[in-house]
């Protein structure tokens, strides 16, 4: 997903498979890495590299800097919030009870809460379509789903 401020700093952020990334596209930057107002990571990159920190598949707000180590001044401030961004769940399911529906639903609740909008893809999931859609919950078609941009994919067991 690009930053909001992609003119100034031609950067993507997302947050898949555990882990917040962050890829540049052309410059050099320091990019700090906040969870809340603690600084959880910091890294240089430049031209086509990016870095990441491990977050654990955390559904949080981040905050991301970017400076400029040169003149000592921060260029931009992304802020990756789970408010209003789709949210795509994709369990990987280890048991085939009616309680990992259940888990799946309180997750999606959860995003939520948080005022995200959940989305969900895993095998078979389209016997429960009536269920999730009852609740609130999108379903991810590939193919048709395209168009939607994903800034946190959550990948976790059930």
């Amino acid at each position: 997903m690009r930053i909001d401020d992609f003119d100034s700093v031609p950067a993507h952020v997302t947050s898949s498979n555990g882990t917040l990334r962050v890829f540049l596209e052309e410059g050099n930057f320091l990019v700090k890495i906040y969870k809340d107002s603690d600084l959880v990571w910091e890294d240089h990159i430049s031209d086509l590299q990016w870095t990441s920190f491990g977050n654990n598949n955390e559904l949080i707000d981040w905050r991301i800097e970017f400076w400029d180590d040169i003149l000592g001044k921060m260029i931009s401030i992304h802020y990756h919030l789970v408010h209003g961004s789709n949210v795509l769940i994709v369990p990987v399911i280890k048991d085939s009870s009616d309680n990992v529906i259940e888990s799946i639903i309180d997750e999606c609740n959860r995003v939520k809460s948080l005022g995200g909008i959940p989305w969900t893809f895993f095998e078979g999931c389209y016997k429960f379509r009536d269920l999730l859609l009852k609740e609130g919950i999108n379903l991810f078609s590939i193919g048709e789903s395209t168009e939607s941009i994903f800034p946190y994919i959550i990948e976790k067991e059930y």
